[in-house]
Formats: structure tokens, sequence, C-alpha cells
């Protein structure tokens, strides 16, 4: 499992784009289940989503669980999922425990 922690700050396009880049070179083509823990300082704007929703957003990604905390960010969320349909499974939590859980739950054994 891969765990990202965002900063605190606004997470527009180009941001987006340098956190992808970053992940994607770490990974180096692997796939991994992803848990985005988003600290309450972390906000994004819909062009920000439009990004996370694009071409080669999910390249590293078999799962994403992301761990909101405040209602900017479950708002966010929401309107990911209802305009940007992703094409692999993601869910949103509000407990780390519970994230993980869904996370370890999609492992095949």
């Amino acid at each position: 499992m891969l765990e990202v922690r965002l900063n605190s700050g606004l997470y527009e396009t180009t941001e987006v784009e340098r956190v992808l880049e970053k992940l994607n070179e770490y990974t180096s083509g692997k796939e991994f289940l992803v848990m985005v823990n988003c600290v309450p300082g972390s906000r994004t704007t819909v062009r920000g989503l439009r990004r996370l929703a694009g071409q080669g957003a999910m390249k590293y990604a078999l799962a994403k669980a992301y761990v909101l905390h405040t209602f900017h960010q479950r708002l966010m969320a929401r309107l990911y999922v209802l305009l940007f349909r992703p094409n692999k499974p993601v869910r949103f939590f509000t407990d780390e425990e519970k994230a993980r859980k869904w996370l370890n739950e999609l492992v095949v054994m």
C-alpha cells in the first residue's frame, strides 16, 4: 500500500500535476493500492479535480482511498464523483483505519 499525505495548501492544476509526476516517478510504472490523507488545510479546485480524473492520473493506482477531514474536502469529493466518473475504484473516508480496511479488502489472496 502506498500512503500519500497532502500538505496544507491549495492544489490547482499545476500542483496536482506536480504530485502526479512525483508519484509516477516513485512507482516506476507499478500499480499500488493508494491511501491519500488530505490534511485539514489541503484544498483543491474543480480544475484540480479535473486533472485528478484526467489521463494518467490513476496510472500508479489499483484503487484510491481518500481520507477527508473538512467540509470543503467532502464537497469536492462529491463533485469529483458526480462530474468525473473514475475508471478505477475510488472511495472517500473520514477515518484512516476504515480507508485502510477497505483497501486491504481489495487485495485478492
